[in-house]
């Protein structure tokens, strides 16, 4: 059965507050606000399409912000898990830490049982979709808290198109197909959850490996004169393996020695730049490298001349560039 609830069932002046009220028994408890010069036009409404297991709303109005606060959390408290599917305007969500921003076709997943805030912007629509913990049947929701499903392209396409037409579904099918409905509801919004959950882990994983990327690329640069330095005592830095510091290395497309090895060559060819320069083999014994002969071979290699070469080259190329200058 379809329950509709309008602003325009009640006095102007009246339905911002009308609509505190209606959210919160529709929903859970929720604090909302609306810009003072906003309220005097405020115009909203809820249409509830109920299945067995999930509760279904169409909701459109003007701009406002709900939160989900810690009083609320205690006064009202839910576990439910929320889908939220943009239908047009613009809205976000945020929870745990994470922000989604969203446009029309865009689905993110909420949790009751914590704090977020949604915000909308004018004429917002979005399909609601209100499910209890166990029908959800995922018990960790970190990574799929705050990361959005984009329902126009990949397989977010397909999904987002059969939720987007439930409620009219629900409307025009008969008592006996709607438990159908249901479960097909109800798979692909765990589905979402599942691609929503690879997809968050993921994007974790690669924040904590450029975390601690640059957290290796810290200790190298600190370390770089101490020639007993190497991929063992940068592993022993980082309190990771050998084998988890190659990984780490793996997206730098290199390994951590020749990353290492390249980072005091990098500083030893600056050095012989330098107006007042140091001899090659202080330069070499400053920057990590036992002994001048060693230095000179891999410097030769990587850069195809030795480094005295090289610092006779580069201040011949700057006293010529110097002479072109006119007086």
């Amino acid at each position: 059965m379809k329950k509709m609830y309008s602003t325009s069932d009640v006095a102007k002046d009246d339905a911002f507050e009308y609509w505190a009220d209606l959210v919160c028994d529709v929903y859970v408890g929720l604090e909302l606000n609306c810009c003072r010069t906003e309220r005097s036009a405020f115009a909203a409404t809820i249409s509830c399409f109920d299945l067995a297991s999930v509760r279904i709303s169409a909701i459109a109005g003007s701009r406002h912000r709900a939160a989900r606060t810690r009083q609320k959390l205690s006064q009202s408290p839910s576990d439910d898990v929320f889908g939220h599917l943009q239908v047009g305007g613009r809205s976000s969500v945020v929870q745990c830490g994470h922000r989604a921003d969203l446009a029309p076709g865009d689905l993110v997943f909420y949790d009751a049982s914590a704090e977020y805030e949604i915000a909308t912007e004018p004429d917002f629509a979005a399909l609601i979709f209100q499910l209890p913990r166990p029908v959800v049947g995922i018990s960790e929701m970190s990574a799929i808290i705050g990361n959005k499903l984009n329902g126009r392209k990949g397989l977010g396409c397909p999904i987002v198109k059969f939720l987007g037409a439930v409620p009219s579904a629900v409307s025009d099918l008969p008592a006996a197909e709607r438990d159908t409905l249901e479960e097909c509801t109800i798979d692909l919004l765990r589905a979402a959850m599942r691609i929503v959950d690879a997809s968050g882990q993921t994007t974790a994983k690669r924040r904590r490996s450029t975390a601690q990327q640059s957290r290796a690329q810290r200790v190298i640069d600190q370390r770089l004169r101490d020639p007993s330095f190497d991929r063992d005592a940068l592993a022993d830095a980082l309190g990771i393996s050998v084998r988890g510091l190659s990984r780490l290395f793996r997206s730098l497309q290199t390994s951590p020695s020749d990353y290492i090895r390249m980072r005091r060559l990098e500083q030893c060819r600056c050095a012989l730049l330098a107006p007042a320069g140091m001899t090659v083999t202080e330069i070499a014994l400053s920057n990590g490298f036992n002994d001048s002969s060693h230095f000179s071979s891999v410097f030769r290699k990587e850069f195809g001349m030795s480094p005295s070469e090289y610092r006779a080259t580069r201040s011949s190329q700057t006293l010529n560039r110097r002479a072109e200058i006119p007086a």
